[in-house]
């Protein structure tokens, strides 16, 4: 992780002040997202063991809010899109469209910290466990340094061996480790490996190496298609 290390010890926090606006705080935020990370995930190199270098390339998303990425994971590879807001990341890729089977964003541990800062979650009023896909209030996107340290993500893609499409999208998130962007924890859904796969990610440069498919690339149609194809 030399590479890594170089990279951080020249980025600074973007020390960016709220009151520039909402759109405009996200927007800044957003872009220092981007960019090509390593990542790291136990769950899938101890299974796969001749597996590739593990990457995420983030860019310009399709959307203002939203970011797109090449996800490059051995047994998988695909595209991402990722927003700080999970209601409009749902809005673009279509609630009907998403994979609903085990995750639950509350579920995932007790709690963690980088650098100190706690990232324990409180438990709801009711006392009951928070479905994940829950969206807060729109005040508490703007008021909590948590939402723009989160970025919700949706994953579609194909299995590397025989180019099977999911084209169910698979949910997850990424918790920045502070305002610097360059490096995370994330759970999510992640085809042949787990429903709570967990991962790290580094980031090595602020420009990406790879491009993403377009989200299109891996839809319904397309899995279809693949699926007539194998069989001729």
């Amino acid at each position: 992780m030399a590479e890594h290390r170089g990279f951080a010890s020249k980025v600074l926090p973007i020390g960016v002040e709220k009151k520039k606006g909402t759109k405009v705080f996200f927007v800044e935020r957003l872009e220092k997202c981007k960019g090509h990370y390593m990542i790291a995930c136990d769950a899938i190199s101890d299974g796969w063991s001749e597996t590739e270098a593990l990457t995420l390339d983030i860019v310009t998303g399709p959307r203002l809010g939203i970011l797109q990425a090449a996800v490059s994971l051995g047994i998988i590879e695909g595209t991402m899109l990722l927003a700080f807001d999970e209601a409009a990341l749902d809005d673009y890729v279509g609630t009907d469209d998403t994979d609903d089977s085990a995750f639950d964003e509350d579920d995932d541990e007790d709690g963690y910290e980088y650098d100190g800062v706690s990232k324990k979650r409180s438990a709801p009023s009711s006392g009951t466990a928070t479905e994940y896909g829950t969206r807060p209030s729109k005040k508490v996107k703007v008021e909590s340094d948590m939402t723009t340290l989160r970025l919700y993500f949706r994953l579609r893609g194909r299995e590397t061996g025989e180019s099977q499409i999911f084209y169910k999208a698979h949910k997850g998130y990424l918790d920045f480790t502070d305002d610097r962007y360059i490096a995370f924890k994330g759970i999510g859904q992640i085809p042949y490996v787990g429903d709570k796969t967990e991962m790290q990610g580094y980031k090595m440069s602020t420009r990406a190496r790879r491009q993403a498919a377009p989200w299109g690339s891996f839809s319904e149609a397309a899995y279809e298609q693949a699926r007539v194809g194998r069989w001729r």
